[in-house]
């Protein structure tokens, strides 16, 4: 059966929700002092634990590839999620992308003085999204 691209936008909350997912996973692992897992095993656990049947999850992925290829040029979330699931750029990167995300995205986190956005701020369609420098560049410290 032929798939088609699902919405750019399906892709995107998917992807939130596997960072989430892995970060989570990461802290506990940590935690424990197991090995972290890279992004493509991470991405079929979480598949299987969700569909569970095996055509689910290869149909699932197979939808996930489709979508990131049709829209992969225009966003940069997808390109950078596209090299973690290529592994490309490996375990300990996406570590360390997802402690930043998490830096940017948690309220007042830091003791550096920065622009705060409310929470519930949303940019308009099309539009990127804000973030501070001063806030980006003390994570990058």
């Amino acid at each position: 059966k032929s798939l088609k691209p699902r919405a750019k936008e399906w892709v995107i909350r998917l992807i939130e929700k596997l960072y989430a997912g892995k970060a989570a996973q990461d802290a506990k692992h940590i935690q424990e002092g197991e090995e972290l897992v890279d992004m493509p095993t991470y991405l079929f656990s979480h598949l299987q634990a969700q569909y569970g049947a095996k055509s689910l999850v290869q149909e699932y992925t197979a939808s996930i590839v489709i979508t990131m290829r049709q829209y992969m040029s225009e966003d940069i979330r997808l390109q950078s999620f596209a090299r973690f699931l290529s592994q490309e750029w490996n375990t300990p990167v996406l570590h360390v992308f997802l402690d930043a995300t998490e830096r940017v995205n948690t309220y007042g986190a830091l003791v550096q003085p920065c622009c705060e956005f409310p929470e519930n701020y949303v940019p308009g369609r099309g539009l990127p999204g804000w973030v501070c420098t001063w806030k980006a560049m003390a994570i990058s410290d």
